[in-house]
């Protein structure tokens, strides 16, 4: 079977859907006779990162290049399956080719954002001919029923994670060297710096509670438009000693052994407000992380109240103080969570179970 992937976001750009759709196409090729060609955007760094890659990519620099490589490839009659993975450019496309060559496709939603009053009634026409819609979460499964998908059109899938990359209890003793940390508790977030991540919250939430926690640093990772807020809210607090912005890093620092550092905090925490998903939530249960958030979008999914970490109410900033103060004054059920987290990511989000599920429905029509 040969699937083309189309994907708007794709490596080495940085971010969650870039992570998913690598993910799959990978998780895809290595299933039993099954070659992937995706089809993704020209960025910085693409040739390099290609020519490393074990996948087989073509990318486009414009968006008229993009429906003249996109029909190329399916014209050259090698591909029997089309995989969107997310829904913009790709879902016309994906309809004409249907009908031109009755090449069944499927589309992967991470949200229903771009359902505006005036698309809607197109969209779901438009996704109503996929063989299936696939939503990365219980939340984006009942936005899209709500925008008025039939629900058997519709399999809950969830973004995949490759739990050999991610893994618990690595060393991260030059790491800590190097940001000259002793035995503070610490404290991580990795997100882009924009306000629906809710990073002020937690800034906020800690200056509130400095005195009751034991000694931390806070590392935030990642950029965006409110970096400069941000880092004024911190020095407004007073809290520069303790709370650090370490910029972006590349996908892969969160995990080789030289860096890791998603092995670096005792807790993880993001307190997003309209997450879809959250795969940066399961790459820390994948690490063995106990992990504090928002109860909103699919996080809830992801993480078990009191089990794999703590969900708090949206908004209640108070709440999240005690939750910081709560999972850091019992350092053994923190750790205790961080194994469940763990257990779990590998039984439910792993690449190899979900990526088999998705080519078993791509090959048989089923799940």
């Amino acid at each position: 079977m040969n699937i083309l992937v189309t994907a708007n976001c794709f490596p080495p750009k940085v971010g969650g859907t870039e992570v998913y759709s690598h993910e799959v196409s990978l998780g895809l090729a290595h299933q039993k006779d099954t070659r992937v060609i995706v089809l993704a955007p020209y960025c910085e760094g693409a040739p390099d990162w290609d020519g490393e890659s074990e996948l087989e990519i073509y990318r486009y620099r414009s968006s008229w290049a993009r429906v003249v490589l996109f029909f190329k490839l399916l014209r050259s009659g090698k591909i029997n399956r089309v995989l969107v993975t997310h829904r913009s450019h790709f879902l016309s496309l994906a309809c004409i080719a249907k009908a031109m060559f009755s090449i069944p496709f499927w589309v992967v939603l991470h949200g229903t954002e771009y359902f505006g009053p005036d698309k809607a009634e197109k969209i779901v026409t438009q996704l109503s001919k996929a063989q299936k819609v696939v939503a990365v979460s219980s939340f984006v499964r009942k936005q899209t029923e709500d925008k008025g998908l039939a629900p058997a059109k519709i399999v809950q899938l969830p973004p995949p994670i490759n739990t050999k990359k991610f893994l618990p209890n690595l060393d991260v003793s030059p790491l800590k060297q190097n940001l000259g940390l002793k035995n503070e508790t610490v404290f991580l977030t990795a997100a882009r710096l924009v306000p629906e991540k809710g990073i002020d919250q937690v800034i906020t939430a800690m200056s509130k509670v400095r005195d009751r926690l034991p000694l931390f640093q806070y590392y935030i990772l990642g950029e965006g438009k409110e970096e400069v807020q941000l880092k004024n809210l911190v020095e407004k607090l007073g809290m520069q000693d303790c709370i650090h912005f370490l910029g972006a890093i590349p996908h892969d620092a969160l995990f080789q052994q030289e860096t890791a550092y998603m092995n670096l905090p005792d807790v993880f925490v993001l307190t997003s407000t309209a997450e879809p998903f959250g795969i940066v939530y399961t790459e820390a249960g994948a690490c063995g992380k106990p992990v504090i958030a928002y109860a909103s979008g699919g996080v809830v999914d992801i993480i078990d109240h009191e089990q794999t970490g703590l969900l708090v109410e949206p908004g209640n900033i108070d709440a999240l103080a005690e939750a910081l103060v709560n999972i850091t004054s019992d350092p053994e059920k923190a750790r205790k969570m961080g194994t469940a987290g763990r257990a779990k990511i590998v039984q439910e989000f792993d690449t190899q179970i979900l990526a088999k599920r998705l080519w078993a429905m791509m090959v048989f029509h089923e799940i």
